[in-house]
């Protein structure tokens, strides 16, 4: 992802409305930003919320920056916003993002067959979940 892609995600991001919200992942070695981590759909009724990790560049993948990210924005929204269950979804083909949802604490909850095209092919999009009690009970 070029530094131009990111500019626009971020400004993008700003347009958003409040039900989202959004970090950029910094890297201080490369000084510069190399993701996001987000919180879409925020119910603040239900105190639920849809995470999702991106790391733009390849090689920078397998190298728990997301897997991080990740822990830090779920530690955020259980004890800032207050949530009680957090979900996040992952193509079937992308065994990384699984990994790191599973490496997380997160629970493969459900599995839409072949919701989405990907690539030429319909494919499973997989919905994990945890909960705040689950994750106090780990993160001790």
């Amino acid at each position: 992802m070029s530094p131009e892609d990111l500019k626009k995600r971020l400004e993008q991001q700003q347009e958003r409305p409040k039900r989202d919200i959004s970090f950029e992942i910094y890297n201080k070695e490369l000084d510069k930003i190399i993701g996001f981590v987000e919180f879409h759909n925020i119910n603040y009724i239900n105190h639920a919320a849809d995470l999702s990790v991106l790391i733009g560049e390849k090689e920078l993948w397998g190298k728990n920056l997301g897997t991080e990210a990740a822990k830090l924005m779920i530690k955020y929204g259980f004890e800032e916003l207050n949530l009680v269950r957090v979900t996040a979804s992952a193509l079937r083909p992308n065994e990384g993002a699984c990994r790191m949802l599973e490496k997380i604490g997160m629970k493969l909850e459900l599995v839409l067959k072949n919701q989405t095209y990907f690539n030429g092919e319909y494919v499973d999009e997989l919905i994990f979940c945890i909960f705040r009690e689950e994750w106090e009970q780990t993160n001790k």
